[in-house]
């Protein structure tokens, strides 16, 4: 019998460890019921009480897509708690297993379904689940209340909503001698850096990469010692940094996760204007909040951002840049040791689980030979190009937030009783509607990739750089090669593909389909 097993948790974090906990409860299961699990589709960061499993991205296709329900037999989950926080959900999950003919087990407690049992086991069966999933729904329930109720006295006190501090603060008490954020000495000039890197185009990932050479603490370990704890040595990475400028944390203001799951700016739901927390880390001259330079980062971190794998970094130095003649995908990196000697290939992992023809190993330095020949000889005279992606006139930041503002205090008039309240209120309805209308009104223009000339040759760069900066040169270019190679010969296929061959703006599958269906290019022994 083949099975799934879904893994699940409501909020992800560096240091959760639920989901291989999750997973060992299953595999042990799976084990005690001769089930082969042949997929675990693991939602992280999905609410059981917004998502029904049938809505979740990975589990999802699983119960819907008839390919791949025709693929297993059973369904195992840790705890119903887990899979399921709403009795109409479960119901319906009991539905989909009678019709669909799968079983559906508990790993943890004594209770599973077969939709084949009858009589008095069938109807045993359906009660427990349906028990446990009541007293998981009620729970559900209470804390949702218990979490808001919270959030509305810390909204109202002006105190922090989370324990997630913005970096750039640390744990202060204000003028009542209630807890808040005070900005830190040690912590705000490392923000600055990152602002001041950010803009003269550096990426996220080297950043970070500097940072912890550097031995930089990351934001969490800031955390940990500002308590008082022992720094757990986490590090930096593209996503960290992402993090910091993703909501108005860093002018001061507080944040709270809206009924979408979203972080917002809370709003004072009278006058609509964001809530001050503490003083601004990012801040002007005057000392008010630097809402300009904050949002300029936010646009350049919302540019498309590739990101390389530091295992791909390491292992593969034609990462992006080889793909699969066969399959498209990108060819994976691996070593060698022999002799003491260590050999570099790339290979498809397709290919190795016999999913993919392309079967053969690649050294990578014939790879490079390949790709310097069929590169030069095309590309070799003519100027350096490369697409940097521009973000244009974009307010839908702004909007966003002023529409949030408007419902806001469009809610407070409602059970407004006061005429001055009332006044104000409709005054400040009118410069939100006037400011939203604005916006508007003003053409918005979508950013795009700018293509920019950089005065030198290929060829001229190629040979004064080393291999990452041939291999940056050729990304940024757009520039692919798919290669193979017969297995046990020294006979390979290889092509160039360069956006402007057979049309610009291209994406990776079109790319592959129009290599599969045309040329071939760069056939030889080596």
């Amino acid at each position: 019998m083949r099975g799934i097993g879904p893994i699940r948790i409501s909020r992800l974090d560096d240091d959760t460890t639920s989901p291989p906990r999750q997973r060992r409860h299953i595999d042990t299961k799976a084990d005690a019921e001769r089930i082969d699990i042949i997929a675990y589709p693991e939602d992280l960061d999905i609410s059981a009480s917004k998502y029904s499993p049938f809505e979740r991205p990975k589990l999802g296709p699983w119960m819907t897509e008839p390919d791949k329900l025709a693929q297993y037999d059973a369904l195992v989950f840790w705890r119903v708690d887990r899979f399921v926080r709403n009795g109409q959900d479960f119901r319906d999950v009991l539905t989909w297993a009678q019709k669909h003919k799968k079983k559906v087990f508990s790993a943890t407690e004594a209770i599973q379904y077969d939709p084949d049992a009858d009589g008095i086991d069938k109807i045993i069966s359906e009660l427990l689940m349906t028990v446990v999933v009541a007293f998981a729904e009620i729970e559900s329930t209470n804390l949702a209340i218990r979490v808001n109720d919270t959030m509305d006295y810390l909204r109202e006190s002006k105190r922090p909503l989370n324990g997630s501090m913005p970096f750039g603060t640390k744990p202060g008490v204000d003028a009542n001698g209630n807890r808040t954020w005070v900005k830190s000495e040690e912590t705000t000039p490392i923000v600055y850096e990152i602002v001041t890197r950010l803009r003269s185009g550096e990426k996220r990932l080297p950043i970070a990469q500097d940072l912890n050479e550097r031995g930089v603490l990351s934001p969490k370990d800031w955390t940990r010692k500002f308590y008082g704890k022992a720094p757990k040595g986490t590090r930096w990475n593209d996503t960290t940094i992402s993090a910091m400028f993703a909501t108005d944390s860093l002018l001061g203001y507080q944040v709270l996760r809206d009924v979408d799951g979203k972080m917002r700016t809370a709003r004072d739901t009278v006058t609509g204007e964001p809530i001050k927390l503490c003083d601004p880390v990012l801040a002007t001259a005057d000392g008010s909040p630097d809402v300009a330079t904050l949002r300029e980062v936010q646009r350049l971190l919302d540019a498309p951002y590739r990101r390389m794998p530091s295992s791909e970094a390491t292992a593969n130095p034609l990462h992006e840049v080889v793909k699969c003649y066969d399959c498209g995908r990108n060819l994976n990196g691996s070593t060698r040791k022999v002799n003491g000697r260590i050999y570099q290939y790339v290979l498809c992992k397709k290919g190795h689980r016999g999913e993919c023809p392309n079967k053969g190993m690649i050294a990578v330095d014939v790879a490079w030979d390949y790709l310097e020949s069929l590169f030069l000889g095309q590309y070799e005279d003519d100027p350096v190009i490369e697409r940097t992606y521009v973000q244009r006139s974009d307010h839908s930041r702004e909007l966003d937030e002023l529409r949030t503002a408007f419902d806001a205090v469009s809610k407070s008039l409602e059970s407004a009783t006061s005429d001055m309240l009332i006044q104000r209120q409709t005054a400040r309805l009118d410069q939100l509607a006037a400011r939203i209308a604005s916006l508007e009104s003003e053409p918005t223009e979508p950013g795009g990739w700018v293509e920019t000339q950089l005065g030198v040759t290929f060829g001229e760069r190629w040979r004064s750089s080393g291999p990452e900066g041939r291999r940056e040169m050729l990304v940024k270019a757009g520039i692919v090669m798919y290669i193979k190679r017969t297995p046990r010969t020294n006979m390979y296929t290889a092509h160039l593909f360069q956006p402007d061959d057979d049309g610009q703006g291209m994406t990776a599958d079109e790319q592959w389909a129009a290599i599969q269906s045309g040329a071939e290019g760069g056939q030889g022994a080596a």
